[in-house]
């Protein structure tokens, strides 16, 4: 395969397919995050990318404000910024923008019904937050330094340097010490316009919220790297006097804290997770007076969002086995509401997310397979429409993007399966089937907008199937289905891989001779694992994949997951860093595997990749290796994603040819 395939018909066909999702130089507006209602005005802010230049340039976000009624936008801040934050009374918004020369971020106010805008001091990192108090007098703010590790879902790289050193020959130093490494906690005084940091040393915080006006929780650890936040634990600190009071230890993981306005009850999720900001679980809720713990009973929804309606009344997303839930709690009567399930859509990003609206119901943005992001609001169990995304060219875009279905099956244990099938528009009969294997691996798959889908919209043009599976320790079928795979990864949820694929070729979907593997991450481990267990695949594609178990634990920026979720050690020989790593069963592949990697990759480093394609030459297995050199985790940077789509056209095209 060529370095530059921006000439061949593939690469050409994926540019004018996502020109037409994406509308590029227009300034279209094709999804928005960071959605909220502003109190009293019956609108809403957001954060909303668009691609202002070239696809190849990468999307920009702006933050816009939308009439909640008839789905007009306008632009809050012309300039590129994001997080936007109202003011409880409804006043101000708090944005983050770049100064002009991009070299630092900045926090701006916003008057609501003027032109006024307030200039915080400049904070030399990456804002990753920003809450308003309840009195509306002071945010806080999570500020990530030049140089801490990012999450997978970040990039999985590091924060750099916003302007290019001129002596760039100079040496990378790495050592565990550096200021700039870890997250604080800082506090915006709006009246004065000072800044005042409260963490102390040797405190990383990654995500926190107000507890009232006068106190914050913190999701907090004693170590600035990746690896810690495993380990995180709950804990509030008073701003007058700095005291910190541990409030919760996890069994598992934490994340996503939020108070009541009156500060007496903190809630958060708690759940086995394999990655940073992916967090599907159970909601924890405290009473901070008593310290009182309890479970909430949400009916079996892995809950993904978490925001207050009111003093009593949680506002929850999330999922119950494909379907998508939004929700209201009460905390008082332990009562749980529904305003929406669905199986034809989903929302929010990573996860399922709402925000409370004042009509009743939740704020979502819905998307689906053949449905593009759309704000609308969740109420007794019907969606209001308020505003598409769609671009004037989507509708033709998708129509021979075919249809998705959701499609259960059983394991050889019996254990129930589910997945996401995405066939072509006249059905499907012995055609080539790509198996798309989600990363996590505590994570899922769901019916999500094509145009986030890599190379599958063109790939069922062609004719293909794709099947987007869910196997155990996918994160929508609760805990217990999610802790089957710890201590197991690449044993029974390759079984249940296996089963799906031979229950698509029983039913006559897929043929037998033209099936092929790819995914991200841990479903980038699964492809090169699968390839390795079973001869029948034609082609694959694993994608920032982990090969070799010995070496990821020792190169990668959380070693307590493989260690965790492999149940072993990696100084013992002989156990499952080394019958689970593709690497030392390669000599059992026969399949073309095309490798694909970021270089700056920390989550699952690049050399992963390259031992893979190595141990594949070293056996004789065609293979090609794909670095990109300023590429991180996953390779959903522009224009990476896109040129990975035209390699997976040309490779599986190469493979899967009908025979």
């Amino acid at each position: 395969m060529e370095r530059d395939i921006r000439d061949s018909n593939e690469a050409k066909s994926v540019r004018e397919f996502y020109s037409m999702l994406y509308a590029p130089g227009v300034g279209h507006v094709y999804t928005a995050r960071d959605v909220s209602e502003i109190p009293g005005h019956r609108t809403a802010i957001l954060s909303g990318s668009c691609f202002e230049g070239s696809l190849e340039s990468g999307p920009t976000s702006k933050v816009y404000r939308m009439d909640l009624d008839t789905g007009a936008m306008s632009e809050l801040h012309g300039k590129p910024s994001r997080l936007p934050r109202g003011s409880p009374d409804g006043s101000r918004v708090a944005i983050v923008a770049q100064n002009e020369d991009k070299s630092h971020e900045r926090i701006l106010l916003l008057s609501s019904g003027t032109q006024q805008v307030q200039e915080a001091p400049e904070l030399n990192g990456l804002i990753e937050d920003i809450q308003w108090s309840p009195n509306c007098e002071s945010l806080l703010i999570v500020v990530a330094g030049l140089g801490a590790d990012l999450a997978g879902y970040q990039g999985g790289s590091v924060i750099p340097e916003r302007i290019p050193r001129s002596d760039g020959w100079l040496p990378t130093v790495t050592n565990d010490r550096d200021d700039n490494l870890w997250r604080r906690l800082w506090l915006l005084d709006v009246a004065s316009n000072t800044l005042r940091m409260m963490s102390v040393a040797a405190t990383n915080v990654w995500e926190a919220c107000w507890v009232g006006s006068s106190r914050i929780a913190m999701v907090r650890s004693s170590h600035h790297s990746e690896d810690s936040w495993y380990g995180a634990q709950v804990s509030t600190v008073d701003i007058a006097s700095g005291v910190e009071q541990v409030v919760y230890r996890p069994t598992d993981q934490v994340a996503s804290p939020v108070a009541s306005a009156n500060g007496r009850t903190l809630a958060f999720i708690e759940a086995i997770c394999s990655d940073r900001g992916v967090v599907c679980g159970n909601v924890v809720v405290v009473d901070i007076a008593s310290c009182t713990v309890r479970f909430a009973d949400t009916l079996r929804i892995d809950v993904t969002s978490l925001s207050w309606r009111d003093d009593l009344t949680l506002n929850v997303a999330g999922h119950r086995g494909e379907y998508t839930v939004v929700a209201d709690y009460c905390i008082r009567d332990h009562v749980l509401t529904e305003h929406w399930s669905s199986d034809e859509l989903t929302c929010g990003e990573w996860y399922p997310t709402a925000r409370p609206c004042s009509e009743g119901g939740s704020i979502i943005v819905a998307e689906a397979y053949a449905t593009a992001p759309q704000m609308a609001i969740a109420r007794h169990g019907q969606l209001r429409l308020v505003k598409s995304f769609a671009s004037p060219g989507s509708q033709a875009a998708t129509e021979r993007c075919g249809s998705i279905e959701s499609i259960h099956w059983t394991a050889p244990d019996g254990l129930d399966i589910q997945g996401w099938l995405v066939s072509p528009t006249q059905g499907a009969s012995r055609a080539p089937l790509v198996v798309d294997l989600h990363g996590g691996p505590i994570f899922a798959n769901r019916n999500r907008w094509l145009g986030k889908l890599r190379a599958t919209p063109l790939l069922v043009q062609r004719g293909y199937c794709v099947l987007y599976p869910n196997p155990r320790g996918s994160s929508t079928f609760g805990q217990p289905f999610a802790r089957r795979v710890k201590g197991d990864m690449g044993g029974g949820d390759v079984q249940d891989l296996i089963s799906g694929i031979d229950h698509l070729v029983e039913s006559g979907i897929a043929d037998t001779a033209r099936i092929a593997c790819t995914g991200t991450s841990y479903g980038g481990y699964l492809s090169a694992w699968l390839i390795c267990k079973d001869q029948r695949f034609a082609a694959a594609a694993p994608i920032s994949p982990v090969t070799d178990w010995y070496s990821q634990h020792w190169s990668s920026q959380a070693p307590s997951f493989d260690k965790g979720f492999l149940a072993a050690s990696p100084y013992e020989p002989g156990n499952k860093y080394f019958t689970r790593s593709p690497t030392m069963l390669a000599q059992q592949a026969i399949t073309p595997c095309l490798v694909l990697a970021g270089a700056l990759d920390k989550t699952t480093p690049p050399g992963q990749a390259h031992e893979f394609y190595q141990a594949l030459r070293e056996n004789d297995v065609e293979a090609c290796l794909v670095t990109y050199p300023n590429a991180g985790h996953s390779l959903r940077g522009y224009p990476e994603y896109f040129d990975s789509a035209a390699r997976i056209l040309i490779w599986f095209g190469r493979h899967l040819a009908r025979r």
